[in-house]
């Protein structure tokens, strides 16, 4: 889904990841921290009823804006807006860049990237200002509705402050005295000292948390045969006060009642019934007086998870937060509950987990969660882990082929023993009670005994050949030499001549 904002495209926001042109001299999109030097230019206009302060701990940074309007963390980024769609907003954007590169040639660079987010972005620059950076304007049609926006771009040490605004062509004139007072009261303190950490059970990713806070991190796999894995964090102030935690919390059900299936039989209630149900029942437990808030929607939590699901699969995602408020030791507390659930419609199931649990004071929360958000976005996975776990899955599919010739006998004995039963039954059947076990029995072979198995029955549609599959994400493939091969992507085939398999 595109964003509203010219400005926070997938690639300008492309979080701790290398964002680095060919042949060096580029820019890294990455999260640094801004020198104390680099300075914001605001717009002129009077303020225009209460504002608000906004303490950012993670990137060491307050600002200014105008009460209710909304203020996003998202990597490497600050987005104030007034409203959730992002159309006229300010922005507060970090990224470095090799030392000595020209600003001239990071506008060229920052215009590139923008256009690779939107191709239609029109940009031109103001001559560079010595001591005051260089300004790009930038206009783009957005959803039908022509967005103009301005970019300030200022280096120090190989490290770039990039303050934007942006608003409806229409509208600029008048917003833009408001959103330069907001990037006018940008000012900055010392950030916390970061410290990596890793996952200490398979090295499967790590991230980043200010030195002297308590963290452990770990992964867990479900004791399902697909061993799904399921990452565990814990990460705690020094005092105590705020913790962010990411539990063990894995569950998936079915959405049609299967007799003997392996997955319980739950209806799909969506994330905001779930999270009142939790909240109902165990939260209440743990948290004795608990009070139930408002439930908040999560874009961000659900961006992620549809960037990690599987292609091919039509899934729906659903993030949200439940705000739960309670008393401790005499002091007000506040907790937010985020959960995630993934609904596969063609497969018929569902699945839950507890994205992150973040507590801190109530009156501290609101600093506390840039924080939690910091940690949470520079979590990457290992790139040596994901390979491992990509051969696990090749692993796993093998063995299931395996299954699936002793499916076969397995079936020819049980047609066998059907054939015994017809003939002792024969004299008691009419044709027709004949013909609706035939039916009964059919559908059973080809569904029931498979799903139950955890598989399903895949055709290739060239030369009508049946394939009995594990019931996983992926697409599958066959090969003249009927090899089944299974890929992440539904585009090109793994091999020459392999053909994608259809379920039936």
């Amino acid at each position: 889904m595109k964003t509203s904002s010219i400005f926070t495209g997938p690639t300008i926001l492309a979080g701790t990841g290398e964002c680095r042109e060919a042949g060096g001299g580029g820019i890294v999109v990455t999260e640094t921290r801004p020198g104390s030097g680099i300075l914001a230019r605001g717009g002129e206009g009077a303020a225009v009823g209460e504002r608000i302060v906004y303490r950012n701990l993670w990137y060491g940074l307050t600002l200014e804006h105008p009460a209710g309007w909304q203020v996003r963390q998202v990597p490497g980024c600050v987005v104030v807006s007034p409203d959730a769609g992002l159309v006229t907003c300010a922005a507060v954007r970090f990224f470095a860049v090799d030392p000595g590169l020209p600003l001239r040639q990071v506008a060229e660079q920052v215009v590139g990237l923008l256009r690779q987010a939107e191709p239609g972005v029109r940009a031109w620059t103001e001559p560079e200002q010595p001591g005051a950076g260089i300004t790009v304007h930038v206009s783009v049609t957005v959803s039908g509705t022509p967005v103009r926006g301005r970019i300030l771009l200022q280096a120090r040490d190989g490290s770039v402050l990039a303050t934007s605004l942006q608003a409806p062509d229409g509208e600029l004139a008048a917003r833009a005295p408001v959103l330069g007072e907001i990037l006018a009261s940008l000012r900055f303190e010392d950030p916390p000292r970061l410290l990596r950490f890793d996952d200490t059970a398979e090295h499967a990713f790590g991230g980043y948390a200010p030195q002297d806070w308590a963290v452990q991190a770990s992964l867990r796999r479900t004791p399902t045969p697909e061993r799904i894995p399921v990452p565990v964090l814990s990460a705690t102030d020094p005092v105590g006060e705020m913790s962010l935690q990411v539990p063990p919390s894995y569950e998936q059900y079915s959405e049609r009642p299967v007799l003997g299936g392996r997955l319980p039989f739950i209806p799909y209630p969506g994330v905001a019934a779930y999270l009142r149900r939790i909240a109902a029942g165990p939260l209440s437990r743990e948290r004795p007086g608990v009070r139930a808030g408002d439930v908040v929607p999560e874009p961000v939590f659900a961006a992620l998870e549809r960037a990690q699901s599987a292609p091919g699969i039509p899934s729906q995602v659903e993030s949200a937060s439940i705000v739960l408020t309670y008393d401790q030791g005499g002091v007000p507390y506040r907790e937010a509950v985020t959960a995630t659930l993934v609904r596969l419609v063609t497969l018929g199931s569902w699945t839950a987990r507890i994205a992150a649990r973040r507590r801190a004071p109530a009156g501290r929360y609101g600093e506390a969660d840039t924080m939690f958000c910091g940690i949470l976005q520079s979590i990457t996975p290992d790139p040596g882990w994901v390979r491992a776990e990509q051969a696990r899955a090749g692993q796993v599919l093998g063995q299931a082929m395996g299954r699936n010739a002793q499916a076969q006998n397995d079936l020819v004995n049980a047609v066998r023993h059907l054939g015994q039963v017809r003939r002792d039954g024969a004299a008691g059947l009419a044709d027709g009670a004949m013909r609706h076990m035939n039916n009964f029995f059919r559908e059973q072979e080809l569904h029931v005994l498979p799903a139950l198995r955890g598989d399903q029955i895949m055709i290739n549609p060239v030369d009508g050949r049946r394939y009995e599959v594990p019931l996983t994400y992926g697409t599958y493939w066959s090969d003249p030499a009927q090899y089944v091969y299974r890929t992440t992507s539904p585009g090109d085939p793994p091999v020459v001549g392999a053909t994608r398999l259809e379920p039936i």
